[in-house]
């Protein structure tokens, strides 16, 4: 699926430390605790510069890293106001019935976990719409060249002006296109 760039879980140990150092990568991750007696799921952005971020000792996470400008999970508001924040209550910005965070939750194993997750999107609408085909586009290219297109070039591609597709990416992926392109050049070195 496109729109996942991958699904995990982890637990640390009682004496590991809790911060866990984040390095920006332009994705986000939905993220669930699996403990019965503390459940929660949010939402955790990518950093503009690395950070550490908090996770409680002894709790299994399930987490779901989202491709950037994915188009499967929808929010109550746009992904540049979710990336003001480190980490998020899912439940505050979840656009969809509280019912699936609460499903996530009771299951018992990754394997269920990630059939859960994949029911779920599964059924969510799919944006075709020009501007996703855009993105989608402008993000193969600058994966293809490891970030060193630049805004020029993909206006000459696309045949759309640079304020569009930094408006666009802006939109969908939360980061301007240039901003996106360093981050995927950081990757790559």
């Amino acid at each position: 699926n496109n729109d996942i760039a991958l699904y995990c879980e982890f637990q640390l140990k009682d004496k590991a430390s809790s911060d866990l150092p984040i390095i920006p990568d332009g994705s986000i991750e939905l993220l669930f605790s699996c403990d019965e007696k503390e459940p929660y799921a949010f939402i955790a952005t990518s950093p503009e510069k690395r950070c550490d971020y908090q996770f409680k000792s002894n709790i299994r996470y399930f987490g779901v890293r989202l491709s950037p400008g994915q188009n499967k999970i929808h929010f109550n508001c746009s992904i540049r106001e979710l990336l003001n924040h480190k980490q998020i209550p899912l439940h505050d910005v979840f656009k969809e019935d509280k019912s699936f965070i609460e499903g996530m939750l009771i299951k018992k194993n990754f394997k269920e976990r990630i059939n859960w997750f994949q029911s779920y999107i599964n059924k969510s609408d799919t944006d075709h719409s020009y501007a996703k085909n855009l993105l989608t586009y402008c993000l193969n290219r600058i994966y293809s060249t490891n970030g060193t297109i630049n805004m020029n070039e993909l206006s000459s591609e696309t045949g759309y002006t640079d304020r569009y597709i930094r408006k666009k990416f802006e939109s969908f992926v939360g980061y301007p296109a240039k901003k996106f392109s360093q981050i995927v050049r950081l990757q790559h070195s």
